[in-house]
């Protein structure tokens, strides 16, 4: 099926095709937002681990998907997560904050100032944005194997997390969730904030996180198969 239906003589603006991708996008998430999603910013390093060699590949599209593919698998396998949606980003040239082309206030369930703030170097390189579905207690009460190790890695603030005292569940779950993303090599466990994670509890934020992830379709004129990473997301696939 094609996403809009042209006569010959029709010309359709990309942005209303862009509107019409981002519409069915929502139609696949919107159901499953009956309880709290999850969105995460990863950014990737411009070292190794050890700090000794430059890395480059973080400008390729296609090596950002190679890392998506792990970390799906990552979130999936610690977590039993349903829903797990995809979405590279180029840095732009100059540093941004991100909560304010997402217009979202700073209050309980919504994006905080500092989540999003571009540590941008240069044109091209990515970060990744992920939404995913609520992870039951259950997997961070009773973890699973892979859970488990995720207990030994660090915290933003490089506390190991099974030496920290957590007063909520939900503290915790950000910690396993963060360290889960820093795994893949791409991801320096020990940079500071190089993934946040904050709770979307209303159906509203994730269609604004949703709208933003798309933003370089509607600003740039990207198509939507480089923005969104249909291979590594649980949506259905969109004819073009």
């Amino acid at each position: 099926m094609e996403l809009l239906h042209k006569d010959a003589t029709d010309t359709i603006s990309p942005k209303r095709i862009v509107r019409e991708v981002e519409k069915r996008l929502w139609k696949q998430i919107e159901p499953h937002t009956h309880s709290d999603f999850y969105y995460s910013v990863i950014t990737y390093s411009d070292w190794l681990q050890d700090f000794n060699n430059p890395r480059w590949d973080f400008y390729n599209l296609t090596s950002v998907r190679k890392t998506h593919r792990m970390l799906r698998r990552m979130l999936k396998e610690a977590f039993k997560v349903d829903y797990i949606y995809m979405f590279p980003e180029r840095h732009s040239p100059d540093e941004e904050h991100y909560y304010e082309a997402l217009s979202l206030p700073a209050k309980k369930g919504c994006i905080n100032p500092e989540f999003q703030i571009g540590n941008i170097k240069g044109k091209g390189r990515f970060h990744t944005n992920i939404i995913m579905s609520s992870i039951k207690d259950e997997r961070i009460t009773n973890p699973n194997s892979k859970c488990r190790k995720l207990f030994k890695m660090f915290d933003n603030n490089l506390i190991p997390i099974n030496q920290k005292k957590y007063n909520s569940i939900d503290n915790l779950r950000f910690d396993l969730i963060n360290a889960c993303c820093k795994q893949p090599d791409w991801v320096n466990e020990r940079q500071l904030n190089a993934v946040k994670t904050q709770v979307l509890e209303r159906p509203s934020d994730v269609r604004r996180v949703l709208h933003y992830c798309m933003k370089e379709c509607y600003n740039n004129g990207t198509d939507f198969t480089e923005v969104v990473d249909f291979d590594n997301s649980d949506f259905n696939k969109l004819d073009k």
